[in-house]
Order: structure tokens, then C-alpha cells, then sequence
């Protein structure tokens, strides 16, 4: 059984895959495996889900790209 350290250092580099887009099937399998396990791991993956839609609705990385206007 893993450490509930290496476990959280495994997680953020699934949550880091996930937001970059490079997570694959068994990253997602694996974290849902370590959501569905522990209270605190799925409260990370909450917190971070929300921080990211956040950040993307807030700084416009949603990516797309939106006409520029020139000033008046």
C-alpha cells in the first residue's frame, strides 16, 4: 500500500495531465480509484477542479479566441 504522501504526489501529477490534457484512460481510471478511496484526496480534486474552471473563466483561457475591437 502506498504512502498517503506518494499517493497525493501521484495525484497532482494526474491533476497536472488532466489539466494540460494529456491524461490517459488509466490516469483517469487511477483517479478515480484514489477519489473514490479517500475523503481528502476528493476534496483536493474538488478544490482543483473549481480553482481551474475559475482561473479559465476569469483570465479568459477557455480556448477560444474572441474578436479585438480597437479603441474608440
Amino acid at each position: 500500500m502506498n504512502s498517503p504522501a506518494t499517493e497525493e504526489t501521484e495525484f497532482d501529477g494526474l491533476l497536472s495531465a488532466m489539466s494540460d490534457g494529456s491524461l490517459s484512460d488509466e490516469g483517469r481510471c487511477r483517479i478515480a480509484q484514489l477519489v473514490a478511496a479517500d475523503s481528502c484526496l476528493r476534496q483536493l480534486y474538488l478544490d482543483y477542479c473549481q480553482m481551474h474552471a475559475l482561473l479559465k473563466e476569469e483570465h479568459g483561457v477557455l480556448g477560444i479566441e474572441l474578436p479585438h475591437t480597437a479603441a474608440p
